[in-house]
C-alpha cells in the first residue's frame, strides 16, 4: 500500500474539482467540492467516508450536451481502493445487473471494507487520479 492522505478527483470531476483528505484523528477521509467542505444539506456537517473507491471505466458520450454512458456490466476494468490513509490499485468486476460490484487486490484476493461509509467514485478511464 502506498500513502494516500490526499486523493485529489479533479480530473476526474473537473467541474466539481472534487478531493479527499484523510483526518487520522477519526479515520476518515473528508470531501471537498468547488475548493470548500462539502457538507450534508441536513447536519452541515461536512460529509466523510471510511473507504474511497474510484472505478475506472470506458464510456461514451450519448448526446450533444455531452452526458456519458458507462459500461458498468459484464467487464472487469481496474481502480483504487483507499482507507485509513492509504491506498492499493484494485480490479473490479460487476457481472449483471442484480449481482454486487465485487474488488479485488492485484493478487486476484477479494477485498474486504472497512465498516463504515464507502465514497465510489465512478471515473472515465484515462483520467489520472492523483493521491500523495
Amino acid at each position: 500500500a502506498v500513502n494516500a492522505s490526499t486523493v485529489d478527483l479533479s480530473e476526474v470531476f473537473p467541474y466539481s474539482k472534487s478531493r479527499l483528505v484523510y483526518n487520522a484523528g477519526d479515520g476518515k477521509y473528508y470531501k471537498s467540492i468547488h475548493g470548500g467542505p462539502q457538507k450534508d444539506a441536513i447536519t452541515g456537517q461536512q460529509i466523510s467516508f471510511a473507504n474511497v473507491i474510484v472505478q475506472n471505466t470506458k464510456c461514451k458520450t450519448l448526446d450533444k450536451k455531452g452526458y456519458l454512458g458507462f459500461a458498468m456490466i459484464d467487464g472487469e476494468e481496474d481502480g483504487y481502493y483507499f482507507t485509513k490513509g492509504k491506498g492499493i490499485h484494485i480490479h473490479w468486476r460487476k457481472a449483471g445487473d442484480y449481482t454486487p460490484t465485487r474488488y479485488f487486490d492485484d493478487m486476484g484476493n477479494e477485498i474486504q471494507l472497512n465498516t463504515g461509509k464507502t465514497y465510489i467514485a465512478v471515473a472515465q478511464k484515462g483520467k489520472q487520479v492523483r493521491f500523495q
